[in-house]
């Protein structure tokens, strides 16, 4: 294209008026040498797209050009549930100045099917309490045994249950539920002894999901594979399910550093994380489901909603001979 007669005095084309060419003149060969270009995108758009038109003769003519605004990408914050691998029961009782007037009488502990009446059977002549518990444990005790001597027994007596493990340490039995999951807490009913859980049974977040949609709204759902013992979940009209792998034992923090590294390795999203929160966010705008909890148990919140770049403007191009002959404003 010649600059010849179109040059302004610092040889710059007045065909190109909003200067989006530079060190484009060649003085020499009277022609456009494009070096660098600056955005052709105006600063009030996100984007601008073409549309073409098949001539059907092996080329193609722009016929659309659509001119976006700015959007938002969606983000929502999840926080790590506190035992991601889960947690057996645990639970102390404490004999300390009980005496064998405890024969006959009973506590409720609860397995993973349910309620579980411990009773005290003194000199073996007690008559069996009703604890309206789902079954029953005996324990033996004689007279003058002291409350670590009842201890003791009550250890032997409920570690031998397969649903729990149990140890004494003095006046105190130390029970531990067999298996992980959640319990309803021990009741020391007309046994008076003092009972105290020091965990809370939980249970874990393996083969658990969580949906998740990008910046398109596909479903793109993550899941936790824990000691790669996990069953991948079938969750419908996902296009693609992220896995999630953690190690047995896993704390609430490491696990949410591991979901927050592998959500940021994903493309499709950003992610940061804050001791046990995790947020997320589309890494395009878009209109978005967000983050729905499928079954893991884990808090979702809303930090902003996404929305589409709405189309602005949109020209259709005509053209005449293979010429730009027209332009015209569709939108």
């Amino acid at each position: 294209m010649s600059l010849n007669k179109n040059n302004t005095a610092n040889l710059l084309s007045r065909l190109d008026s909003g200067q989006v060419l530079q060190d484009a003149h060649n003085t020499a060969e009277h022609a456009l040498d494009v070096v660098l270009t600056n955005s052709l995108v105006p600063a009030r758009y996100s984007r601008v797209t073409c549309e073409l038109l098949d001539m059907q003769d092996g080329t193609f003519e722009t016929e659309y050009i659509n001119y976006f605004g700015f959007g938002d990408k969606e983000s929502n914050q999840i926080e790590m549930v506190s035992n991601p691998t889960g947690a057996k029961e645990k639970t102390n009782l404490s004999f300390t100045g009980l005496t064998t007037s405890i024969g006959g009488k009973f506590f409720t502990i609860y397995d993973d099917v349910g309620s579980v009446g411990v009773w005290f059977d003194l000199d073996t002549i007690s008559v069996p309490p009703t604890t309206g518990a789902l079954r029953d444990i005996m324990v033996p005790i004689s007279t003058g045994d002291n409350d670590s001597a009842i201890s003791s027994a009550t250890a032997i007596a409920v570690n031998s249950d397969s649903k729990f493990s149990a140890a004494a340490v003095g006046s105190v039995s130390l029970v531990e539920s067999s298996t992980i999951g959640l319990r309803a807490s021990a009741t020391s009913n007309t046994s008076g002894i003092v009972i105290s859980v020091t965990t809370k049974g939980d249970v874990s977040i393996q083969s658990k999901y969580v949906k998740l949609y990008d910046g398109t709204n596909q479903l793109r759902p993550f899941w936790f594979n824990i000691d790669n013992l996990g069953v991948e979940p079938v969750v419908a009209g996902s296009v693609e399910m992220i896995e999630v792998p953690l190690a047995a034992f896993e704390s609430q923090l490491t696990a949410a550093v591991k979901l927050q590294a592998v959500i940021e390795a994903h493309a499709d999203f950003t992610s940061t994380v804050d001791d046990a929160f995790i947020t997320i966010e589309n890494a395009v705008d878009g209109s978005s489901g967000g983050m729905v909890d499928g079954d893991s148990g884990m808090e979702i919140d809303d930090i902003k909603s996404g929305s589409d770049q709405d189309l602005i403007c949109r020209l259709r191009i005509l053209f005449t001979n293979k010429f730009i002959s027209g332009i015209e404003k569709v939108i």
